[in-house]
C-alpha cells in the first residue's frame, strides 16, 4: 500500500486538476469511500475533510483502465489530444 497524502479540499482539487464542486459530487455520489478516499480531520462529523491524494489517484487509475476496457480497445486517447 502506498503511503496516504491528505490534504484539504481545496488542495485536493487544484492537485487533481478537478474543480472542488466535482469533488464534492464524488462524495455525495459515493464514488469516493469514506475512510479510504477522505476522513474528517477531528474525527467529527461536519468537521473539516482530508483527502488522500494516492488513493483518490489510484482510484482514478482504475476506474480509467476499466472505461478504456470497456471500449473493447487496447488504448483510448484522450480527448482534445491528437495529430
Amino acid at each position: 500500500m502506498n503511503t496516504p497524502e491528505w490534504v484539504h479540499e481545496p488542495e485536493a482539487a487544484k492537485r487533481l486538476a478537478i474543480k472542488q464542486n466535482s469533488l464534492r459530487t464524488m462524495h455525495r455520489e459515493r464514488r469516493l469511500e469514506p475512510g479510504e478516499h477522505w476522513v474528517y480531520a477531528t474525527g467529527a462529523v461536519g468537521g473539516p475533510v482530508l483527502h488522500d491524494l494516492t488513493a483518490i489517484t489510484e482510484m482514478q487509475g482504475r476506474k480509467t483502465l476499466e472505461a478504456v476496457q470497456a471500449l473493447g480497445t487496447d488504448v483510448a486517447e484522450p480527448s482534445g489530444l491528437g495529430s
